[in-house]
């Protein structure tokens, strides 16, 4: 995380939430101009027993939607193995709770730590019902690829519910089935693609 710390800027902001042993704010929202303080708290975090990864999801998402910046990037960032074993813990619930609070215009990154006992499929599912997107982290490595070079594609959502069909040429129609597919009489391709100006948004993230 201290890599991403680096990476912002003083009109960012950012609150941390922790929910191992027990949820609560470690920091309220703060200008990521002051990375001394933030860090601060980011290395005086550990591991605890119990995660009660729904409770601390609802309270990064109330902390985001208090510090709501219309237009500009809203994201809860989960940093976990997703065994999450205290409170809301099926699959299912914690779709549903994503997918409650996506209504809200923040978005979910998250980010897998761990083996063994990473709960990947769940993690990627959470990301893909909070409008967001799924990393996992097993190495400085890939925290560097996910946090410093690809930082825009990991707390910018380009586009929402993207429904793409494509039909093929009357060529690709004549190979075996396993190469091609029926095409339908309807071809629908959605794109929210939000434009930016010169200027990259400011970014609320927990």
């Amino acid at each position: 995380m201290r890599l991403l710390v680096n990476e912002l800027r003083s009109q960012d902001r950012v609150a941390v939430v922790v929910y191992a042993g027990a949820e609560g704010l470690a920091l309220p929202s703060t200008s990521a101009g002051e990375k001394e303080q933030i860090l601060k708290v980011i290395e005086s975090l550990g591991a605890g027993d119990a995660t009660h990864g729904s409770a601390g999801l609802k309270l990064a998402y109330d902390i985001a939607e208090q510090g709501f910046i219309k237009d500009d990037v809203n994201r809860v960032i989960l940093a976990t193995d997703g065994d999450f074993n205290v409170g809301v813990a099926s699959r299912g619930d914690l779709i549903r709770l994503i997918e409650d609070k996506a209504k809200t215009g923040v978005s979910l990154t998250a980010l897998g730590f761990g083996m063994g006992n990473i709960k990947d499929s769940t993690l990627e599912k959470l990301a893909d019902h909070g409008n967001g997107n799924y990393a996992y982290i097993d190495s400085l490595w890939e925290a560097r690829k996910a946090l410093v070079e690809q930082i825009d594609a990991t707390l910018v959502t380009i586009a929402k519910d993207v429904k793409l069909q494509i039909e093929p040429g009357r060529g690709i129609l004549d190979m075996p089935r396993p190469f091609c597919w029926r095409p339908r009489r309807k071809s629908t391709l959605i794109r929210q693609i939000r434009q930016f100006d010169q200027e990259p948004p400011a970014r609320n993230a927990v």
